[in-house]
């Protein structure tokens, strides 16, 4: 209230007043017993309409308006804050799992702006600042004779504009699929986009809005996103767009196979979202709203139980096909089955890591009486491989990083995800090995 109060013209400041005291349902000195409740029942009302209010003003127009990684503006994100350390990680875990272990645990639900897999190829540029400032001036002096001049309040403006051309780019990063797409794959494509960014438009309130469209405003932004995306030969933007694409398709990948490890595995209650078990490049709604064919989902899982698990590093030929993550899905749902108290009361805790890539690894153990699961996940694994789209795996990569743990030495482990064996050696496990055939592991303990 301080704050309105400084930033307000108005002559008359008693409104703030007024204000301040219906928000604390504080009636008039002297007030009698039914004003004294009309006060109190217009606080709870103000209090029931707050939070819709709210994300209508942070959720649905700010968030359209700053996204300097849109991947980061998620209902309940925080734009501003570039992820966490991987202290504060284990940190939030651990107290999750002492006081809130039947939390929900949502990667992508019916309300969000971007579905998992789009935030986690999104997520990717924030390895690769350098490439991709590059790529953006590159971009705009492309694309330059393609926006559209116009006049606002006498000035000459650029439609689209900047922030519209910018939030494009990024939203053609996270969901442009990879390889050759036939025209009417195309076609349904360029629609999608055509629709979201009119939306974001709209949402955003700058240049146009619901309740005002801006026809001339909204008629050149469709025509801004139509041309960029020509398939003509001469379209070198395309071009470019699709190389960088596949870069962040290809780490995007992991990320999501990353995430979902860490969504069954952490203290919580995972939520799957529909159609979710495979990589799906959906936008905010009506796009991630989108039937599912669940005969399909259910016709590649059955083909991937015929999978014997020292097979699972084959579906890292093109992770990006959405197998490996329904392999993950499928192989730690199962053991959720089995281990139920395990996952539901379990204890967490962090287990250091050592060597060269330790800061690209993610480690813990759940235990329950004496059941014990110990995840390995990869991180920033751009950043580890240079940009090379190479599988994640064995001594080339992982070096001698290792895991130290306080598992007795000769403590056999079972990877549920490839099968693999190993054992506990000085008190460490060796990422090397743990990541020989799968870049990733949830290791049970064997007696």
């Amino acid at each position: 209230m301080t704050d309105a109060r400084s930033h307000s013209r108005d002559a008359d400041g008693s409104i703030f007043d007024f204000v301040h005291q219906c928000l604390l349902a504080q009636a008039l000195p002297g007030a009698d017993a039914a004003l004294r409740t009309q006060v109190s029942r217009f606080a709870i009302r103000v209090q029931q309409f707050s939070a819709p209010v709210t994300a209508k003003g942070v959720e649905d127009t700010a968030f359209y308006r700053y996204f300097p990684l849109s991947s980061l503006n998620e209902v309940g994100g925080e734009p501003a804050s570039f992820g966490i350390s991987l202290a504060d990680f284990h940190a939030a875990n651990a107290d999750r799992a002492q006081r809130w272990p039947h939390t929900m645990l949502a990667t992508s639900t019916h309300d969000n702006k971007r579905s998992e897999d789009v935030r986690c190829r999104i997520h990717v540029l924030s390895e690769m600042p350098a490439r991709w400032r590059l790529a953006l001036r590159r971009w705009r002096h492309m694309n330059r004779a393609l926006r559209a001049q116009s006049q606002s309040q006498g000035t000459q403006v650029m439609e689209p504009s900047s922030a519209d051309e910018y939030l494009l780019y990024q939203t053609l990063l996270g969901t442009l699929p990879v390889g050759a797409m036939a025209a009417p794959a195309h076609a349904l494509y360029v629609e999608r986009i055509v629709h979201y960014m009119r939306k974001a438009a709209r949402e955003a309130k700058v240049h146009t809005r619901w309740t005002h469209p801006d026809a001339g405003y909204e008629s050149a932004l469709e025509q801004y996103v139509r041309d960029v995306l020509r398939t003509d030969s001469d379209n070198s933007f395309l071009a470019d767009l699709t190389a960088l694409t596949t870069t962040l398709a290809w780490f995007g990948a992991f990320n999501s196979l990353t995430t979902a490890l860490l969504k069954f595995s952490c203290p919580g209650v995972p939520d799957l979202y529909q159609g979710m078990e495979i990589v799906k490049l959906r936008l905010v709604d009506p796009d991630n709203r989108a039937p599912v064919d669940y005969g399909a989902l259910q016709a590649e899982l059955a083909l991937l139980q015929a999978v014997s698990p020292d097979k699972a590093g084959q579906l890292l030929a093109d992770p990006q096909d959405g197998r490996a993550k329904m392999w993950v899905t499928w192989k730690l749902l199962s053991l959720r089955t089995q281990h139920e108290a395990l996952f539901r009361d379990g204890a967490y805790a962090e287990l250091p890591t050592v060597g060269a890539a330790a800061n690209h690894v993610i480690a813990f153990t759940r235990t329950h009486g004496s059941t014990t699961l110990v995840v390995l996940a990869p991180r920033l694994l751009a950043r580890l491989l240079g940009e090379q789209a190479v599988a994640p795996l064995g001594a080339a990569v992982w070096s001698d990083t290792a895991v130290q743990t306080e598992l007795a030495d000769n403590t056999r482990l079972v990877d549920v995800l490839s099968g693999s064996e190993l054992q506990i050696r000085h008190g460490r496990i060796a990422v090397s090995q743990a990541f020989s055939a799968f870049p990733m592991a949830a290791f049970m303990t064997v007696a």
